[in-house]
């Protein structure tokens, strides 16, 4: 979700001009964006959620989401770390960046495969999807990946 906000946020165009940029200048943007809104990386982590930025470097607070505590953290593995930034830190990194802006081109072209055809029926609620609707975008997306954000990481026991 904050990936989605945070790569909105940073984009001065419309989700079409977005989806023409480069991977450097999405980068850029990024970091401009971050580095100009720290309230941004404060929310993420006031919320216990750990960000990871373009260039692997990690804000983390001491009682972050993550198995065990900081210390356990600083004591596992890379694979183990890269598990738990799959499951539910805000991560930055290109790549996961780069799947996003692969999502958003699925949601335009669905919403102009919809829109374009009286006989599909309203799968989901296109009519609403704007640069500025995040939450819109974001249900758009996961009602597609058929799932939500919780994770079993912040589910208890």
């Amino acid at each position: 979700m904050f990936e989605l906000f945070i790569l909105l946020e940073s984009s001065s165009g419309t989700l079409k001009d977005l989806i023409d940029k480069t991977e450097d200048n999405v980068v850029s943007d990024i970091k401009t964006c971050l580095k100009d809104n720290l309230q941004i990386i404060e929310y993420a982590l006031s919320l216990k959620l750990p960000l990871i930025q373009p260039d692997g470097s990690v804000y983390l607070v001491e009682d972050a989401l993550v198995p065990g505590n900081a210390t356990t953290l600083k004591k596992s593995s890379l694979d183990e770390i890269e598990k738990y930034i799959k499951d539910g830190w805000v991560d930055l990194r290109a790549e996961n960046i780069l799947n996003w802006i692969k999502k958003i081109v699925f949601v335009l072209k669905d919403i102009d495969r919809i829109s374009h055809n009286i006989h599909i029926p309203l799968e989901r609620n296109w009519r609403n999807i704007t640069e500025s609707n995040v939450g819109e975008l974001l249900g758009y997306i996961y009602s597609m990946d058929g799932g939500s954000r919780k994770k079993e990481i912040f589910q208890k026991n």
